[in-house]
């Protein structure tokens, strides 16, 4: 601070001595200020003095504002402070910077918000240099970003990248978003990613979406309730594929409740909490996706005789006979032809001698609960 007064307020003060004293203080803003403020300051003396202090915020202040400054040798100085901010700042307001150089700083950084922040906001900086430094952080969003919004962007390396990160969400998102995106190999990605959320999203909102590639994939995930929305939302989904593997994929997370409900005693009530609500919502799917009488005994194809008699089983053991005779549409379905005969007909006999085909809807006594069947 003395240096710089005495420099600033003494007539004919010896200014290169003052300024050698004022480099040796390593201290950026009397150095930046003793170059900008005293006049015949030796510019090129204090340009290397401010860089070596590796302060990036003067060494930008000092190549933005100190006239006959060295931008290229304070181009080098500011990247080698690894500063992303201010080697940003650099490339935006510096006149004549090396932008190349300073892009190449950035992208070794691998900070994804600034290299697409350093694309957007410097017309001049190399795209295709910018998007390989953002897919080589595997930051999914900021890959999607830089293919939205960088005008001139590599979009199938883009892809390639974001194919890489096995984000099911931002897979869909450039493929919704990013013109000219190559949408075969990214319903190829999300079909991978086995997320059924998203190829069901996938399949909804993209234009061209291998439908059924998709379809095939959706079924693999045993995720009942976008098997479900695929067959209802998706034009030309199969429907009736769909809707078998629907009933199974429920039948299977049924199973699979009960499993861990025999195993823990201790969450029962939890448990056949959980239980009812696929219980009901299983009768719900059934519903809207019988289109005619006959539909779930096509089920059949994918639940053998075993399975459907292990399915009610465990229907029954959770819940009581005045639960199941409420919700009598569910059982109506399944060869209710020869049920209804039997019924009319008072044949209970018969309907016992056919209980395992039943599974167990029915106790073997006398006192049988009369199923309301129209």
């Amino acid at each position: 601070e003395y240096i710089y007064n005495f420099a600033c307020s003494i007539k004919d003060a010896p200014i290169e001595e003052l300024a050698e004293g004022i480099i040796a203080t390593k201290n950026a803003e009397y150095i930046y200020k003793f170059a900008h403020d005293i006049e015949e300051a030796p510019i090129e003396k204090l340009s290397k003095g401010i860089i070596a202090t590796n302060d990036a915020q003067y060494i930008y202040a000092f190549a933005r504002n100190i006239k006959k400054a060295s931008i290229k040798e304070l181009a080098q100085g500011i990247i080698s402070t690894q500063s992303v901010r201010e080697i940003h700042n650099f490339a935006r307001d510096v006149k004549d910077a090396p932008i190349e150089e300073l892009a190449k700083a950035i992208v070794a950084s691998q900070d994804a918000m600034e290299i697409l922040s350093f694309a957007v906001h410097i017309p001049s900086s190399p795209t295709d240099v910018l998007a390989q430094g953002v897919i080589a952080t595997k930051n999914a969003a900021y890959i999607y970003y830089f293919a939205r919004e960088i005008k001139g962007a590599p979009i199938e390396e883009l892809a390639k990248g974001m194919i890489a990160t096995n984000n099911a969400e931002y897979i869909y998102h450039f493929a919704r978003d990013v013109k000219e995106a190559p949408i075969e190999e990214l319903a190829q990605s999300i079909i991978t990613t086995k997320n059924a959320a998203y190829i069901y999203y996938f399949a909804r909102d993209i234009k061209g979406a291998p439908i059924k590639e998709l379809s095939d994939a959706i079924i693999e995930t045993n995720y009942a309730q976008y098997i479900y929305a695929f067959a209802q939302d998706i034009t030309g989904a199969p429907k009736e594929k769909l809707a078998i593997n629907a009933i199974y994929a429920k039948y299977k997370e049924l199973i699979n409740n009960q499993k861990l409900y025999n195993y823990n005693q201790n969450q029962e009530k939890e448990l056949a909490n959980y239980s009812e609500s696929y219980f009901f919502n299983t009768i719900e799917m059934v519903k809207e996706f019988k289109s005619d009488i006959n539909f779930l005994q096509r089920a059949e194809k994918v639940l053998n005789a075993k399975d459907l008699q292990e399915f009610f089983d465990i229907l029954t053991t959770n819940y009581s006979v005045e639960m199941m005779i409420e919700q009598k549409q569910f059982y109506e379905n399944i060869d209710i032809d020869y049920l209804n005969k039997l019924y009319q007909e008072g044949n209970y006999e018969e309907i016992r001698k056919n209980k395992e085909r039943f599974a167990k809807l029915f106790i073997d006594n006398e006192d049988m609960p009369r199923i309301r069947i129209k």
